[in-house]
């Protein structure tokens, strides 16, 4: 079986819920809650907060592909993981 066709058969097995699960999710508070831990948060304005939340969502680029591998990677070594 190649792997494009075991992709396909495992793909098609999983159950809709879980090939739909949100992994991880930031959203405008994850940047307010670095902006204060940072002392930021109480000079800027609610207009200069909006741009930043903004700006942040443009301009972030997370590497998804190398975290879920490495964290695919931590769960198979760990002592947690049944086999």
């Amino acid at each position: 079986m190649s792997t494009a066709d075991n992709f396909m058969r495992v793909l098609i097995n999983t159950p809709q819920n879980v090939r739909d699960k949100t992994i991880y999710r930031l959203c405008g508070e994850d940047v307010i809650c670095q902006l204060d831990s940072k002392d930021l948060l109480q000079q800027m304005t609610t207009g200069q907060i909006a741009r930043m939340i903004d700006m942040v969502e443009r301009r972030l680029t997370i590497p998804w592909t190398e975290y879920v591998d490495a964290a695919i990677d931590a769960v198979l070594l760990s002592k947690d993981w049944e086999k």
